[in-house]
């Protein structure tokens, strides 16, 4: 096959930006000894063909954007100048880059995302009112209240009753239908019943003992549930996600990475400012250093927009070399597009390499080589659960502040039972003296 070549041998000079895991951004710098899915798919299209090729990197890694006087910067400049041969990374098909280049069949299809650092159960000091969501705690208390009330109202017509009957004989006089030790005593059954601990009084007559049975069994429920979901927590901790879609990351202050050139980093700064797009746009910060935007990712200081792809793949490298699930890819994707090999306008290789592209796709092989660098640790890839698997997180010893809460609690009982008792002995002395 006879190509004019950019070269002085007569091979073929592509260019590679980073991308994983498509090309491997370590290995983007001379001599250039470069690593990825590209250069296995690169070698046999090489093969097929009788060419050889070598590679370089464009002026800054910069993809390159459109200026306003229609001249084009980075990658794209080049390629308008017909400095490159072809790509050897994949590159995502646009207008923008249709201008300046012709693209192969595509190799894939991909969308961008956003990744981050996973969170991790912490130490939670109200984490005891957890396994019930605010509203059950509200209609809790005000079953409560109204089982209370029913309690007092029928103890109430029952000592009535016995009083018309004369039937309260060889009572005390606390006992003969007095509404504050009635009521006393119903709020102290109700919520001995809810805390399944014993009371003194226990409830009289058919109507009562009828409520309360309906009452213990509603306990039963309850505090059985409660024990069981709070167990069920302290077991497997499940972790709320930061965000799980662009809208939800436009919502908090993380700051953002964008590679420097990229589809979204063009569709960013056209995006209207209301859209989504558009809020996270103030949060976002264009960059080329992969090597500072994965380290800030890791310790959970910025998130990162990247090619799913891209993203998979750093994932699953650094929880396999971390030992387990330290990040997460948001669900939700924006800007689906197909990436293929990109060339100058009008070049002869396209129909060519078109030819070899699509008996690897009938072959399987494309997607082979993509499986096999996502093949370890792979589980970490799922976002539907919020929390990661469970051999890859040990169990959490419980701190002192997991027990603050309940402390707290505990001490507000004590406070209050001896205001309560201060206040009795007060009104007990001062209704003794005025007797007196």
């Amino acid at each position: 096959m006879t190509i004019e070549a950019n070269t002085d041998d007569g091979c073929l000079l592509m260019a590679a930006l980073p991308w994983p895991p498509f090309i491997d951004s370590s290995s983007v710098k001379p001599p250039y000894n470069v690593t990825g899915i590209m250069v296995d798919i690169m070698n046999i299209i090489a093969h097929h063909l009788k060419f050889c090729y070598r590679v370089a990197a464009p002026k800054g890694l910069d993809w390159g954007r459109r200026l306003d006087n229609n001249t084009f910067t980075g990658m794209l400049g080049e390629f308008q100048r017909r400095e490159w041969d072809m790509t050897l990374s994949p590159v995502g098909v646009s207008y923008t880059r249709y201008l300046v280049m012709d693209f192969s069949t595509p190799l894939y299809m991909d969308e961008t995302s956003v990744v981050y650092a996973r969170p991790f159960p912490k130490a939670d000091v109200i984490g005891f009112i957890k396994p019930y969501t605010p509203l059950m705690w509200a209609l809790l208390l005000l079953s409560a209240v109204l089982v209370s009330g029913v309690t007092l109202f029928l103890q109430l017509t029952h000592h009535a009753q016995d009083e018309r009957a004369g039937n309260d004989e060889g009572r005390r006089p606390a006992e003969q239908g007095s509404v504050g030790v009635t009521l006393y005593r119903s709020i102290q059954w109700v919520l001995c019943c809810l805390v399944t601990q014993s009371a003194a009084w226990e409830p009289r007559k058919v109507p009562v003992r009828l409520i309360g049975v309906f009452w213990l069994l509603a306990s039963l429920i309850v505090g059985s549930v409660y024990r069981s979901n709070l167990k069920a927590m302290l077991i497997l901790p499940r972790t709320v996600l930061p965000f799980n879609s662009i809208s939800e990351l436009a919502k908090t202050d993380i700051p953002v990475f964008v590679i420097k050139g990229s589809l979204l980093d063009h569709a960013m700064k056209a995006a209207p400012p209301q859209s989504p797009l558009g809020r996270v746009s103030d949060q976002a910060l264009s960059s080329s250093d992969l090597v500072y935007m994965t380290n800030a990712v890791i310790q959970g200081k910025m998130a990162a927009f990247g090619s799913r792809g891209g993203l998979s793949q750093s994932v699953v490298s650094i929880s396999s070399r971390m030992g387990f699930c330290s990040l997460y890819i948001a669900t939700e994707g924006i800007l689906f597009t197909s990436i293929s090999l990109g060339f100058p306008k009008g070049s002869p290789l396209i129909p060519k390499v078109d030819s070899v592209i699509g008996r690897l796709h009938q072959s399987g092989l494309l997607q082979l080589l993509y499986n096999n660098v996502l093949g370890k640790a792979s589980h970490c890839l799922d976002t539907i659960s919020t929390t990661a698997s469970t051999k890859d997180v040990k169990l959490r010893p419980l701190e002192l502040q997991d027990f603050y809460g309940i402390f707290a609690l505990y001490g507000g009982g004590m406070c209050l039972a001896l205001l309560t008792f201060l206040v009795e002995v007060t009104v007990f002395r001062v209704s003794h003296k005025r007797e007196e």
